[in-house]
């Protein structure tokens, strides 16, 4: 008998430092469920992004090579990625994968995604406050959904913008932090 392929929900966190996360020994708890996560599965203590800027660090990320061997190698990249390497959905879908990116399109990197899903990751302005997470999940939970019932497997990658700046986190968790001591450079935990 065949063994199935598992599906694969692939968290991507844009801007989330491990030095903030409190499975990584920050003294603030700042990721209870990641934490609990953490413990059930592999905690990786020794990982580097190969780029900095988002479009070639995500590049880098669907295809295992380095900025150099993508071929984006800025936060403003203008064409596609090289057609020399092929990325983790394109991988999975000549696998039999049903390919899902929600709030992905227009990054070079997202190439070979069946279906791309955008939501709003921002508010209208820099200054207005967005439940992204909650917006995220509105629109991806009716696809997980679908994808379940379907007889193949699935890649779903859900690309989370909620530390990325600007960072106005929605009530309320807005002030969760702030004890008045962060604006002071000398003492502030951000600065650890």
């Amino acid at each position: 008998m065949a063994r199935k392929h598992p599906n694969i929900v692939h968290f991507a966190v844009d801007s989330l430092l491990s030095m903030h996360m409190s499975c990584y020994g920050y003294h603030h708890q700042t990721t209870p469920n990641i934490d609990k996560f953490a413990e059930g599965g592999v905690l990786f203590e020794n990982t580097f992004s190969p780029h900095i800027p988002t479009t070639s660090g995500y590049a880098s990320m669907l295809t295992g090579r380095d900025c150099f061997g993508t071929q984006v190698v800025a936060l403003r990249h203008k064409g596609p990625l090289t057609s020399k390497v092929k990325t983790l959905p394109e991988i999975l879908r000549k696998s039999g994968y049903n390919t899902t990116c929600v709030g992905f399109t227009g990054n070079p990197a997202s190439r070979g995604f069946s279906k791309y899903l955008d939501y709003p990751a921002w508010g209208s302005s820099v200054t207005e406050r967005a439940p992204k997470a909650q917006n995220l999940n509105q629109v991806a939970m009716p696809e997980i959904e679908r994808l379940a019932k379907s007889s193949k497997p699935f890649y779903i990658m859900l690309r989370h913008m909620d530390p990325h700046s600007p960072y106005l986190p929605p009530k309320p968790f807005e002030n969760m932090f702030y004890h008045g001591d962060e604006c002071d450079p000398k003492t502030s935990p951000w600065n650890r």
